[in-house]
């Protein structure tokens, strides 16, 4: 399991014989399958019932959903009171704790490399265009929001990056933009990042 910077996990005592965990923000699950003893991960509006799979859950406060995506195997997935969702490998989950809907969508490969880059140690782009840097710094940096929706990708060109290990988002940024030859401009706003051309 890997646990997300400020989030936390609650479980019980090794020798309770039980594989039910709390979770409280994000963390990225690699379950060993066992029929007789599911895996269950219950989070303030969730429940996960897990045989044997790869899945993350992302449930911050102050967010107004929760997302689960499933990367291998099958996953269950059940609001409290609610109907039970069986997601497959590629689905995502999106959990609106204001409506108590569900809805899934499947993501392409790209989108679901995104939904655990979180997990690296650090950012390595390999003949990648800007855009799809940008989409991925914005889903590394989970917890800013980065607005591009006013920026135009700059063409045919691929960029090979390595960043270093713990780099801040404004760091990453400014370096990208220097080693891109000024291909974007940014500004912060409060917790608000705008990119744009």
């Amino acid at each position: 399991m890997w646990l997300k910077a400020g989030s936390s996990l609650v479980y019980a005592k090794a020798d309770a014989g039980n594989r039910e965990v709390n979770l409280s923000g994000k963390a990225h699950f690699t379950i060993e399958r066992n029929e007789e003893r599911p895996f269950l991960v219950n989070t303030e509006y969730l429940q996960m019932t897990v045989l044997g799979t790869e899945f993350t859950v992302k449930e911050i406060e102050g967010d107004n959903n929760t997302l689960v995506t499933l990367t291998e195997g099958s996953l269950q997935v059940q609001s409290f009171g609610g109907k039970a969702v069986v997601l497959q490998p590629g689905d995502q989950l999106i959990f609106d704790h204001l409506t108590g809907t569900c809805t899934v969508h499947q993501l392409d490969e790209f989108d679901l490399s995104l939904a655990n880059i979180w997990k690296e140690e650090r950012l390595i782009f390999q003949e990648s265009p800007l855009k799809q840097m940008i989409r991925t710094i914005n889903a590394y940096y989970f917890n800013r929001a980065i607005d591009f929706s006013n920026f135009t990708d700059v063409g045919d060109i691929d960029f090979t990056i390595r960043f270093s290990p713990g780099e801040s988002l404004e760091t990453t940024l400014y370096i990208l933009r220097i080693l891109t030859d000024g291909a974007f401009n940014y500004r912060f706003v409060g917790e608000r990042v705008y990119i744009y051309n």
